[in-house]
């Protein structure tokens, strides 16, 4: 073996991912069939089933009784060949196997063939071959493992014992076995190459070669229905089909959850996303894959200007809350990182709240405004939604004063910041002298002189700009409430009151001229 030979030999091997067991990132339930044939085969096969020789055949149009007359074929002649002698030696025995692959199935290796051409023509690939191989094996009880290189796969037959490698690619050399002088050879140049350090020999070389040479994962025969699908997505990625392509991706991934699937299926999703116009359900899903998978090449400020991009369509030109709201609790639940997941309360509930407010339903509008704020108290444009709403509302008289009230110092004791807000101060600075007003109306002096005091003491600390015309109104009220009980007194420490902050309100005035004259 050339040093060069080895140095790719090893590379390969060296280069595939470390295999950790990967939650799911694909639901069964979200994945898109071609057909009915190949929806059923894929259910009943699927993660546990042991038959997968009409999974291998989704990519056929032959009807479903053709199908079944390839595997009639396959089952015939295996078991005709295993009544035949069987060597004792493991090794002659799968020589002869792999003759007699070759001579009845097998005619010409093309690097793009699917697992039905077999029986059609006898064109195959590494992956058709490998599963061809497989279902002969497991019904001869001959033990294998399907190994995976970055570019490849093969098969070994007797993996614990024997290790008869099958070169499906090679008609002629493709049956090989490891030979202790392979096997010496092939450590005494990792070691040359300072690939290892001499100190591992101490395993022996038995040990050492298997670390290395088979390091690389081992498949089965479901794994291998997930390759094909990866191969059939990865002509359709190069031919710009991204959704087809992701579509296979899924299923591929479902089958064999491997890092170089996983990739494909990340830009695939991408690609398939950036046309989405989200006109359906399956571009939520189509969504919330993308989040999952959490490709590089997706940002947060692309995650965001997606979700934009959903508001925009379902909410601004539909107006289906209904569609929003139920993508927004599927997002949301997905594992977003928390600047993203403010980021995204954020947007849906101030244009929920903009879209209300808009229209005019500024009582349905608050709880959205406030979500907004809650979520954002920095943000300037949250604030004034907020306050405007609950202005709006006051104005239209969506709320009682007392509600409110309620609402406005549940905000101020939340986030105390707000208090600096002018128009929600002068907004506070109303109610209190509308409720001030009502109270001597309805003859609630005690209620009437704690908002009167609640409104001086908020004017006296912040400051605020005031409602003269409302101030006046409210003073008036409870003057005309004192002079006709004839408490003079009371109702001139109130004008006095009144005037400190409005001297030139007119109905201040006016009561203070009833009160000179009827103190004269």
């Amino acid at each position: 073996m050339s040093k060069a030979f080895l140095t790719v030999v090893v590379s390969l091997f060296l280069s595939v991912h470390a295999f950790a067991e990967l939650d799911s990132l694909v639901k069964v339930d979200e994945i898109s069939y071609s057909n009915s044939f190949e929806k059923n085969v894929f259910k009943k096969s699927g993660k546990t089933g042991s038959d997968f020789f009409y999974s291998y055949m989704v990519f056929s149009s032959d009807d479903s009784l053709q199908i079944a007359s390839y595997r009639n074929s396959l089952n015939r002649r295996v078991q005709d060949f295993k009544s035949r002698k069987r060597p004792k030696n493991n090794s002659k025995y799968v020589k002869k196997v792999y003759e007699f692959v070759h001579s009845e199935f097998l005619r010409k290796y093309e690097s793009e063939a699917y697992f039905h051409q077999i029986f059609e023509n006898g064109v195959y690939n590494c992956v058709t071959a490998c599963a061809l191989y497989g279902m002969v094996f497991s019904t001869l009880d001959i033990p294998f493992t399907i190994k995976e290189t970055p570019t490849h796969v093969y098969i070994i037959a007797y993996p614990a014992s024997d290790q008869i490698g099958i070169e499906t690619t090679d008609p002629i050399g493709g049956f090989k076995t490891f030979s202790p002088g392979f096997k010496q050879n092939f450590v005494n140049q990792l070691v040359g190459l300072k690939l290892i350090d001499i100190s591992e020999l101490a395993d022996g070389v038995n040990a050492v070669f298997n670390r290395y040479y088979f390091s690389n994962k081992e498949l089965g025969l479901k794994e291998l229905t997930g390759i094909q699908y990866y191969n059939h997505g990865l002509v359709e990625f190069q031919n710009n089909n991204y959704q087809l392509a992701y579509q296979d991706m899924q299923k591929a991934y479902y089958l064999y959850p491997s890092e170089n699937i996983r990739e494909i299926l990340s830009l695939s999703c991408l690609a398939t996303l950036s046309k989405a116009d989200y006109d359906d359900w399956y571009d939520i899903q189509l969504f919330s894959s993308a989040i999952t998978l959490n490709h590089p090449s997706f940002s947060d400020n692309q995650k965001l200007g997606e979700f934009s991009r959903l508001l925009n369509k379902q909410l601004i030109d539909n107006n289906d809350t209904l569609f929003v709201d139920s993508a927004f609790h599927a997002i949301t639940a997905l594992p977003l990182n928390p600047d993203l997941n403010k980021e995204v309360t954020f947007l849906y509930n101030y244009e929920r709240a903009r879209k209300l407010y808009n229209r005019g339903n500024y009582k349905l509008a608050l709880p959205y405004s406030k979500a907004a704020y809650h979520t954002k108290p920095e943000s300037s444009d949250s604030e004034n939604l907020l306050v405007n709403t609950i202005q709006n509302a006051v104005v239209t008289k969506a709320f009682g004063s007392e509600e409110t009230f309620l609402i406005i110092e549940s905000l101020l004791e939340s986030y105390p910041s707000i208090k600096t807000h002018g128009h929600l101060g002068e907004l506070r600075s109303r109610l209190y002298l509308i409720a001030m007003h009502d109270a001597f109306e309805n003859k609630n002096v005690n209620e009437a002189i704690d908002y009167k005091n609640k409104f001086e003491a908020f004017i006296d600390e912040f400051g605020y700009r005031y409602d003269e015309y409302a101030l006046g109104r409210a003073y008036s009220q409870g003057i005309m409430y004192y002079f006709r009980k004839g408490a003079y007194r009371n109702a001139r420490n109130l004008l006095n009151d009144g005037l400190k902050y409005a001297p030139d309100n007119q109905d201040l005035k006016m009561r203070k001229y009833y009160l000179d004259r009827a103190s004269n």
